[in-house]
């Protein structure tokens, strides 16, 4: 496994899937959400751009694709698709171009957009990556405004101890001790431990130089659970992660919703995973 697979565990959990099978007899019926986190992101920050896309009923990453890649909608290939799709999908998330450094394991690893499409399996070259993000934001300033307004109120809850709403006041932000609460549109909460404000270093590459530069800056931190060490970390959050962890919550609302509907029309509900429910 180690031969053929750097990871040899993700190679095993990658084959799950295809060892599920129906009991004799029986079919699985499996349906999606399709494209659930751009149409949530789309909805929550009114982003004029993906709505219309939306509401058109085009393929969201070839509508990317026209935009970045500069052809018109009935030409743009699978491939033109394909690359198209980590950009629609990651650059929401305040995602930069990326880089390559060296992770705690002494081996080469790619950041941002860059270390995302290569991790879908989609190789994008480092110019690609930064004018993707480039054409993203210029495409959807409402989420990029959208990363400033959640990141303010988180603060502004923590500082003034008093509930804060944001985008609409479809996101609310409250404080339950020892909890920063992100409260979502179906009333369900994010916690977050321990919050506090406090001067968070931050790293990124100077678009024309190519260069490294490390600042700092006031920013929100709360106390997490490493998945590597297991152990109690504290951790920075900002706008584009706060957007990301909202979108997902409430793509996985309507997913539960889904499932409540699926149960009720007879299906038997076997499984899901992330935007899919498998049915007999």
């Amino acid at each position: 496994l180690e031969f053929f697979f750097e990871k040899p565990l993700e190679a095993i959990v990658s084959s799950i899937r295809s060892a599920i099978s129906a009991p004799p007899g029986r079919k699985f019926v499996v349906a999606d959400l399709s494209s659930i986190e751009l149409v949530v992101i789309a909805w929550l920050t009114g982003c004029k751009f993906w709505l219309d896309v939306v509401k058109s009923g085009k393929d969201a990453y070839k509508a990317f694709a026209v935009e970045w890649l500069q052809v018109a909608y009935e030409e743009v290939t699978k491939a033109m698709r394909n690359l198209s799709k980590p950009p629609a999908l990651g650059c929401g998330y305040r995602m930069g171009a990326g880089r390559e450094v060296i992770n705690s394991a002494g081996d080469k690893e790619k950041t941002g957009l860059w270390g995302y499409g290569a991790n879908m399996g989609v190789d994008l070259t480092k110019e690609q990556c930064k004018e993707a993000v480039k054409v993203y934001r210029s495409l959807s300033p409402e989420i990029v405004s959208a990363w400033y307004e959640l990141e303010k109120a988180a603060l502004e809850c923590v500082s003034t101890q008093e509930p804060q709403s944001a985008l609409g006041g479809r996101i609310v932000f409250d404080l339950k001790p020892p909890f920063l609460r992100m409260r979502l549109p179906s009333g369900r909460c994010i916690h977050y431990c321990r919050p506090r404000i406090e001067q968070v270093e931050i790293e990124f590459e100077d678009e024309e130089t190519g260069e490294v530069i490390t600042s700092k800056k006031i920013g929100l931190t709360y106390e997490r659970v490493s998945q590597t060490s297991g152990k109690w970390v504290r951790r920075g959050n900002h706008g584009g992660r706060f957007i990301e962890q909202a979108v997902q919550a409430i793509a996985r609302d309507l997913l539960a919703e889904g499932l409540r509907n699926a149960d009720e029309a007879g299906f038997e509900v076997v499984g899901h995973y992330h935007d899919e429910i498998l049915t007999l």
